[in-house]
């Protein structure tokens, strides 16, 4: 009997600690990209794309289920507002349709949760003064990550504008 005794005490451990290991798998902390970053030029590649719509600075506010993104723009040598952007986690379709074009992109964290990743496609359709219609289409994959010290904020692009181009781009950004 204090065999059996001893084999279950041995039995529930060994599953507590399983339980423990893979609760503590679970929970382990996605990387926080919350605060100031201003774009490391030097370590910045815009393989051959202008740095216009490039944020000099991004202030990130990240909440449980998206990231809210301002980027300080610098435009004719003076700094403007720029744009907000907000990326939502949950890998659902986000559409948004104009006059111009129409965006379609998902976001959502790699498996291992350690990066950010965004798809978007954009349509865009223009009619000249002389009524012909010029479509274009644009596929961009995105991937945020965090150095290991969370100092460093890099953001890879990978942008292909249909059959015609595309462009590796890498931005580095440091903690303020």
């Amino acid at each position: 009997m204090r065999k059996n005794i001893l084999e279950t005490i041995v039995k529930l451990s060994a599953l507590m600690i399983i339980c423990l290991l893979t609760s503590m798998r679970l929970i382990e902390k996605k990387p926080d990209y919350s605060g100031t970053w201003k774009l490391n030029t030097a370590n910045t590649k815009l393989g051959g794309l202008p740095s216009t719509g490039v944020g000099k600075q991004l202030t990130i506010k990240q909440y449980s289920d998206k990231l809210i993104i301002k980027r300080l723009l610098e435009v004719r040598g003076h700094n403007d507002s720029g744009a907000i952007d907000t990326f939502k986690f949950d890998a659902k379709k986000e559409s948004v349709s104009d006059m111009f074009k129409h965006h379609i992109a998902y976001t959502g964290w790699s498996d291992d949760g350690k990066q950010l990743a965004k798809i978007q496609f954009i349509k865009t359709n223009i009619k000249t003064e002389k009524g012909e219609n010029i479509a274009s289409e644009q596929k961009v994959m995105v991937t945020w990550s965090l150095s290991k010290d969370g100092k460093t904020l890099i953001i890879d692009q990978e942008i292909t504008l249909g059959n015609l181009a595309r462009f590796i781009v890498k931005l580095v950004y440091d903690k303020q």
